[in-house]
């Protein structure tokens, strides 16, 4: 009897790891935590199947002009990445002192 409940007891504690995200960034990383001025950030995908995004970004049938697909093109010498590339910006290379974010949006470095 004690064998039983010790193996269902090492079983469920490999259930509760085992990785339950269904939608993922990439096929091996469901997840990354990092850490943002000493709080630690988690980033993953939205897990409900059915979400839809919102407000403008829902329109996807708009007239050109005005509403043409433009190429990403920042500033002259800053390097367009796309989302892998930022999460490996994020995940290993700040925290190396390698590589640095600026989130336009809320003006904060990272």
């Amino acid at each position: 009897m004690r064998k039983l409940i010790i193996l269902l007891i090492t079983i469920f504690n490999f259930v509760l790891a085992a990785d339950t995200k269904l939608v993922k960034i990439t096929p091996d990383i469901s997840e990354i935590t990092v850490d943002d001025h000493g709080s630690n950030v988690s980033i993953y995908r939205i897990q409900d199947t059915y979400h839809r995004l919102s407000d403008d970004f829902t329109k996807t049938s708009r007239t050109c002009p005005p509403f043409c697909i433009q190429p990403i093109r920042p500033v002259k010498g800053v390097q367009n990445i796309e989302e892998p590339g930022l999460i490996d910006l994020i995940a290993n290379k700040i925290p190396a002192g390698k590589g640095l974010l600026i989130d336009e949006k809320v003006k904060k470095l990272v």
